[in-house]
């Protein structure tokens, strides 16, 4: 970002990169940026101008479940597991990877976007929908194989790799348990748009209604003494 905000005697103030900061100005570190952010969010009007940073981690933690789900299942399927170990399978493929997707999309896209730290639109695009397509179909992936092997092997539904056997045998393993690729092109569209639109959406969110400080930033701040101690 080209600008930072510094805090002196209550009010903020824009400096562009380079500029040399006052001396009687202490720069916002941070966590206090985040802060201000935050609690602009949360009484922001109209609060649907703002939706996009309420409900995206619900919506990236969403898609990645159902793409765990769907993944889940046709791993379970290819491993013959019929009804054994349902939430051993299901638990960390679903829930945990949505639960982490939605957290890791907090702290790697939308924090750096509140912080300024993100400014061009296409790459904030692609970073959003890379991080999505891991988070939503290579991570499910392999959670669901570290999974299934245990219980295949403990319940013998699948002949599997010894532990002498070459690199060959695993790399058919792995074509056999793995869903179609054309399966995986879907989740990995569908987990690219989603992560790319959320992305662009912040960006744009922020760009209109949270790039600039507080028109009213003294008593903003008052508000928040902690920000003056």
């Amino acid at each position: 970002m080209e600008q930072q905000p510094v805090k002196m005697r209550g009010e903020a103030v824009l400096l562009r990169k380079g500029d040399k900061i006052p001396a009687n100005a202490l720069p916002l570190t941070d966590a206090e940026v985040l802060s201000i952010q935050t609690r602009r969010i949360n009484t922001f009007q109209p609060q649907k101008d703002v939706r996009v940073y309420l409900y995206s981690n619900y919506a990236i933690s969403a898609t990645t479940g159902l793409s765990g789900l769907a993944i889940a299942n046709v791993m379970r399927r290819n491993f013959r597991l019929g009804g054994l170990r349902r939430m051993l399978t299901y638990g960390p493929t679903v829930v945990i990877a949505g639960l982490c997707a939605g957290v890791m999309q907090e702290i790697f896209i939308k924090r750096q976007i509140l912080l300024g730290k993100e400014a061009c639109p296409t790459c904030t695009a692609v970073k959003g929908g890379c991080f999505q397509m891991g988070m939503g179909v290579v991570y499910p992936y392999i959670l669901s194989l570290l999974t299934c092997i245990p219980t295949a092997r403990d319940y013998y539904t699948l002949q599997l790799p010894g532990r002498g056997s070459g690199g060959n045998s695993y790399l058919q393993l792995l074509r056999q348990v793995t869903p179609k690729s054309s399966y995986l092109l879907g989740l990995v569209v569908l987990n690219i748009y989603m992560g790319a639109f959320v992305a662009t959406r912040q960006l744009q969110v922020f760009a209109k209604h949270l790039s600039q400080p507080p028109t009213r930033m003294q008593e903003f701040l008052k508000e928040n003494r902690e920000m003056l101690e």
